[in-house]
């Protein structure tokens, strides 16, 4: 069965001061669940927002199906008052890609 994809990003960076450390390419099929875990200022909402986007490139390309709607989900909007760590890894779920 051939996985629908929604979105895809292909050697895209960003525009603006902050940059990856190479372009970025990513593909989100239909039933995925993405997480993007890191460190302050390590680019998990310039990602997200060229994702959504809502982030101009500066090369590369954002391809998205028409219509589809991508939820941003901050930690604080899951745990508002905080919490005392998070794991390093989290084991994929679903169809077990890492994504």
């Amino acid at each position: 069965m051939t996985e629908r994809t929604l979105i895809r990003l292909a050697d895209a960076v960003p525009e603006g001061a902050f940059q990856f450390g190479e372009p970025v390419s990513l593909t989100v099929c239909e039933g995925d669940t993405v997480v993007v875990c890191g460190p302050n200022g390590s680019g998990k909402t310039t990602l997200a927002n060229m994702l959504r986007g809502a982030q101009r490139l500066r090369r590369g390309a954002r391809v998205a199906v028409p219509g589809v709607r991508i939820e941003y989900v901050t930690f604080h909007d899951q745990y508002p008052d905080g919490c005392q760590r998070i794991p390093d890894e989290v084991e994929p779920r679903g169809n077990g890609r890492k994504v």
